[in-house]
């Protein structure tokens, strides 16, 4: 018996599966080359537990301006925002393609928005449109030009979209949510680690522990990039936009042969188109490389209050790890709890997702239940391409 059940969208894309279609040979095309790009772009020297111990400070000083080089790139960002190591900002970010105000502001999404503001006092709270966006960020243009130079060359609104939630929590730091987003409780009322310090806080989006995972997924767990925390200047954030920039500089000719609109109706069950190189599937990459590059790294369990952190009833399904790698899919897969990797903290599927469908032993779990998406966007969601949406 599978233990962990998979979540209200999965089964939801299970029952439309024969109405789904995969998009054109050029698609397919692109998903082996993009697959190899951030294979390349996820090689290479890794960032230590602390800054100063994986790169010193000459190495900082002296790096130039180097497309090619994803390190490069990093090491320009660690130098132009010095990484402080308190807690994050109480700022919350969201972000459309209209302004708020607009009358073409999603109707669905207005109370929602709203919501975030009430339920947290004392946080500053900014939704903005994508031009918006692009003002309070372009500043990296002038300490990091290549990143901006990276970002004006994303061939698509989305990938910009996406890009735009990195770069504004990386300079200002705070909570990231999608305007279908609803809070459950306060940001002030997540669960915090006593041990060791939270730096970054994110949840999991999808964890499908069935033989047939990678007929939904684009990799056998995800990290949700619809809600995630972080002080601002974190490391983790810079190798992420490092790793994007890289890609979007080094293929733009590949991409303007892309057929775009096409390539994006062609999502996994969590939403997340299979080519793009934006979105959950380089975030989770880019996070579990970021745990593997750390020396001795502490893994801690966040509270013992929760007796089975990870549920090992049934054996994990997915890809061979190599015996090497400390942190993989298997990590994290069907947890129960939060746990934690140096700063970052992982909190279960259920803390940024909700409840599974009929799975009982998730109720003592509910005062983990932080953040949930509705799921009515009407572009770039599985329910748009599978005809489920309004």
């Amino acid at each position: 018996m599978v233990s962990l059940k998979v979540s209200s969208f999965l089964g939801s894309a299970r029952s439309y599966a024969s109405a789904y279609k995969y998009t054109i040979l050029v698609a397919i095309a692109a998903i082996l080359f993009l697959d190899v790009l951030i294979q390349v772009a996820t090689s290479g020297p890794k960032p230590s537990r602390e800054i100063a111990k994986a790169h010193s400070k000459e190495q900082i000083a002296s790096v130039k301006k180097n497309v090619n080089d994803p390190m490069a790139i990093e090491l320009r960002l660690l130098r132009a925002y010095p990484y402080g190591d308190t807690d994050p900002e109480k700022n919350i970010w969201q972000l459309w393609e209209t302004e708020r105000h607009s009358n073409t502001f999603i109707e669905e999404a207005k109370p929602l928005v709203t919501k975030w503001s009430e339920e947290n006092e004392g946080y500053g709270h900014l939704c903005l449109s994508i031009e918006e966006a692009e003002v309070k960020v372009e500043q990296i243009k002038d300490t990091v030009p290549e990143v901006w130079e990276a970002y004006k060359a994303l061939p698509h609104r989305r990938h910009k979209y996406e890009f735009l939630k990195y770069l504004l929590v990386y300079l200002y730091g705070g909570t990231y949510a999608d305007i279908d987003v609803e809070p459950q409780i306060p940001i002030k009322d997540w669960y915090r680690p006593r041990m060791m310090f939270g730096r970054v806080f994110v949840g999991i989006l999808g964890d499908v522990n069935e033989e047939d995972w990678n007929k939904w997924l684009n990799r056998r767990l995800t990290f949700s990039t619809s809600v995630f925390q972080s002080r601002s200047k974190h490391p983790f954030l810079a190798k992420l936009i490092s790793r994007i920039s890289y890609i979007a500089l080094h293929e733009r000719k590949k991409f303007a042969k892309i057929d775009w609109e096409k390539a994006f109706q062609d999502t996994d069950a969590t939403g997340e188109p299979t080519i793009s190189f934006t979105g959950p599937s380089i975030f989770s990459d880019t996070l579990i490389d970021y745990f593997n590059s750390i020396p001795n790294a502490a893994v801690h369990v966040v509270s013992k209050s929760f007796k089975s952190p990870i549920d090992h009833s049934d054996a994990f399904v997915g890809p061979p790890v190599p015996e090497s790698q400390q942190f993989s899919y298997k990590t994290f897969s069907q947890a129960l709890a939060p746990s934690q990797v140096e700063n970052v903290v992982i909190y279960p599927q259920i803390s940024f997702q909700g409840p599974l469908v009929n799975d009982e032993k998730y109720a003592r779990y509910q005062k983990l239940f932080f953040a949930r998406p509705h799921g009515f966007l009407p572009k770039w969601g599985y329910k748009a391409n599978l005809g489920l949406a309004k």
